[in-house]
């Protein structure tokens, strides 16, 4: 993937659908989002990773959304 000269990836929630076989994207988890993400960027280190979150993950409270970002490794715990 380095070499192909992306500069950003998209792990989408869509992998609901193509790994999972998923009818939806709603069933992902954040950890199943994580795994996928992580697989991403073992693969890949020269571009942006940018990871959905998973469907409602962020819509109760800011606290939800610090902690999808802790969890993804984006902020301190």
């Amino acid at each position: 993937v380095d070499r192909a000269g992306a500069d950003i990836l998209l792990v989408g929630d869509s992998v609901a659908m193509v790994v999972h076989g998923h009818d939806t994207t709603l069933p992902i988890t954040m950890d199943e989002m994580l795994m996928h993400s992580r697989a991403v960027a073992r693969g890949a280190s020269r571009p942006l990773l940018v990871g959905d979150l998973p469907f409602g993950s962020y819509e109760k409270s800011p606290e939800q959304v610090r902690w999808g970002n802790r969890k993804h490794g984006l902020l301190s715990p």
